[in-house]
């Protein structure tokens, strides 16, 4: 998975929240470079955590690869992503 750093972000009415993920976007990009290394055999699986899944869906669903991975339900929220056989 990827590492997460603290950070600060303002709600849509100006009120500060904080908040334990990276940027969304990097995130993302993040994501749709890992998900082309798994369609590809690049990566071998990658393991997605409850906290991470938001970020990880949204560069599931608009990532071209998306089709070609798999994901396996695991205990306590985890998903482990591989390449379809």
């Amino acid at each position: 998975g990827l590492t997460t750093g603290e950070g600060n972000c303002y709600n849509e009415i100006g009120s500060k929240e904080s908040w334990g993920l990276m940027k969304v976007a990097d995130q993302e990009k993040d994501y749709s470079k890992q998900i082309a290394d798994l369609a590809s055999g690049k990566l071998d699986q990658l393991v997605i955590t409850p906290d991470q899944f938001a970020a990880f869906q949204r560069a599931y669903h608009s990532s071209p690869s998306a089709n070609r991975i798999e994901g396996l339900a695991q205990h306590n929220g985890k998903i482990i992503y591989r390449a379809k056989q």
